[in-house]
């Protein structure tokens, strides 16, 4: 261990290299934050902020190795998934404290008599923890030696979940090597629509985390046939990784986005530009606020029950995990031919919801069931001494809380001023009236309990999470976003397309058409196009 650099403000004491280890499950891993522009960068775990002394950085700025704070005789190894906090910490004595935002948290509706489904059908749902997933674990682009942390790795969207490196370890000593790179997995009874797993069941992809319930794994394994059907049209691998790149950008920008951003905020923004989210000279780093809050609207579309094909009309949340590696209470080796994603229902392509179409819940502040005790299987391991609570929602305000978020007022008040300053459309933020409108009457409890200590109510200093949830429930009528989370959402999309290489939005290729040999539906590419090229519409 003490051959392992040291990190000091802007120092390292040796440039010994140590092993990159990614995560293997959602949400896990240290958080790396560039507070400030030029300042040093700052180590949370689920304790909160690491004294600089705890932890060793190898010279790349790929893995931090963390000594525990209880026994600092150990250690262990963690791969850095870089941020930049964007809107600044609470100021001292201002945050609201711990056990009020949990009590926020276990006072949520978790709704099991009936999804309350909007228009956005529900593949929709999992194909946006894809992207988040795409942007938040990437690969390092850094210089070695340099002196201070610079783009400690990309958080553009190049699909590096698909075509990055499988992390070392593999598979587990019982199983054989995992198959090769954009190899498509076995069902049981025997078509190729599974994730490429080993022996064992451990899916044999760069990023295991897509392997945490049966949604997001058939989502991924879409994007593996998509490229080897690409693939199929050119002699040339690296073409055909630009082409599903590109392709991949436009359905992120042009389908998904369209369909979850307000209208006037996704025009401003596609037609002038961002305004709050900015690539600087040193790359695109993901807005915290973004990764830990804004982005995780997703939670709240996630449906108690699912029609989900003909052989399963009412699979649940933990049908879902079930079906995996990563999950499961015993762990899946191969996905059974029953349990194979029917697109058709997923994408609403030519159903009513009478025939099956699956439509995902409502974007507001009531959860689905079954996320109020999240099974241990299905959570990733902490990076700290702090237990977090198996109810989702009192877990993300938790977090929230350790890695010091602004409030909800805050931040809009940040995004004001910027919109501002550029002439773009401003909004109004959320009354009282309105953040506290059709909750039950312990929400409205713990939103405006006046916490001891001069700390502000909740209902004035709010979580930006259910901020934004509670946003898209009063100004977009649980469809889509409501304005500030749209601003946040669609510029940090943007940013992570326009900063890609390859990019759809690079001035040179403007403007951007998808290749008609792809069979596009229109004059940009949606996911329905994707899933069809894939072979997937008849499966």
């Amino acid at each position: 261990m003490s051959s392992s650099p040291v990190y000091s403000g802007d120092t390292l004491s040796n440039e010994t290299a140590q092993i990159v280890i990614a995560p293997e499950r959602h949400g896990e891993g240290l958080y790396a934050v560039f507070e400030d522009q030029g300042s040093p960068i700052a180590f949370y775990d689920d304790d909160g902020l690491l004294p600089e002394h705890s932890f060793r950085i190898d010279r790349d700025f790929t893995t931090v190795e963390v000594l525990d704070r209880a026994d600092p005789k150990t250690s262990t190894r963690k791969v850095l998934v870089p941020y930049r906090r964007y809107f600044g910490r609470p100021e001292k004595g201002t945050a609201p404290p711990l056990a009020l935002l949990q009590a926020l948290g276990d006072a949520m509706e978790f709704n099991d008599f009936g999804d309350q489904t909007g228009t956005i059908p529900a593949g929709y749902t999992y194909f946006g923890q894809f992207v988040l997933h795409d942007l938040t674990s990437m690969t390092p682009s850094i210089t070695p030696g340099k002196s201070k942390p610079k783009n400690i790795r990309s958080a553009t969207l190049d699909l590096d979940s698909v075509f990055g490196a499988m992390p070392p370890g593999g598979a587990s000593a019982s199983s054989q090597a995992c198959p090769a790179p954009m190899a498509v997995g076995e069902t049981t009874d025997g078509r190729l629509l599974d994730l490429p797993r080993a022996t064992d069941g451990m899916p044999c992809i760069a990023d295991r985390r897509n392997d945490s319930n049966l949604a997001l794994a058939q989502t991924h394994m879409a994007l593996i046939r998509f490229f080897n059907a690409v693939r199929r049209l050119s002699d040339d691998a690296d073409e055909a990784r630009r082409l599903t790149q590109l392709h991949l950008q436009s359905v992120v920008l042009h389908d998904y986005a369209r369909r979850l951003i307000d209208n006037v905020i996704y025009q401003d923004v596609m037609e002038r530009g961002r305004a709050v989210i900015d690539v600087d000279a040193d790359g695109f780093k993901l807005p915290l606020e973004f990764a830990a809050a804004c982005a995780r609207f997703g939670h709240s579309m996630i449906r108690n029950r699912y029609p989900w094909n003909a052989w399963n009309p009412g699979a649940t949340v933990s049908a879902f995990w079930d079906n995996t590696y990563n999950s499961a209470i015993t762990p899946m080796t191969r996905l059974r031919g029953q349990w194979v994603a029917d697109w058709r229902r997923l994408l609403a392509i030519g159903l009513t919801e009478a025939q099956g179409a699956i439509f995902a819940a409502k974007i507001d502040t009531r959860l689905a069931f079954e996320l109020r005790q999240i099974r241990p299987q299905a959570l990733p391991h902490t990076t700290g001494s702090m237990p977090l609570s198996r109810n989702l929602a009192v877990r993300t305000l938790q977090r929230s809380y350790l890695l010091e978020l602004s409030s909800a007022q805050h931040v809009f008040h940040c995004v004001a001023g910027k919109l501002g300053d550029r002439a773009h459309p401003g909004f109004a933020p959320l009354t009282e009236p309105e953040l506290l409108d059709g909750e039950s009457q312990a929400v409205r409890d713990a939103l405006t309990e006046r916490p001891e200590g001069g700390a502000a109510r909740l209902v004035d200093s709010t979580p930006l999470w259910f901020y934004v949830l509670k946003e898209a429930a009063v100004k977009g009528c649980g469809l889509k976003l409501g304005p500030l989370g749209s601003r946040i959402v669609m510029e940090t999309l943007h940013a992570a397309v326009s900063a890609a290489e390859p990019s759809i939005l690079d001035p040179s290729v403007q403007p951007w058409r998808p290749d008609p040999r792809l069979h596009p539906s229109s004059e940009s590419y949606a996911l329905p196009d994707l899933i069809a090229f894939s072979g997937l519409l008849d499966s």
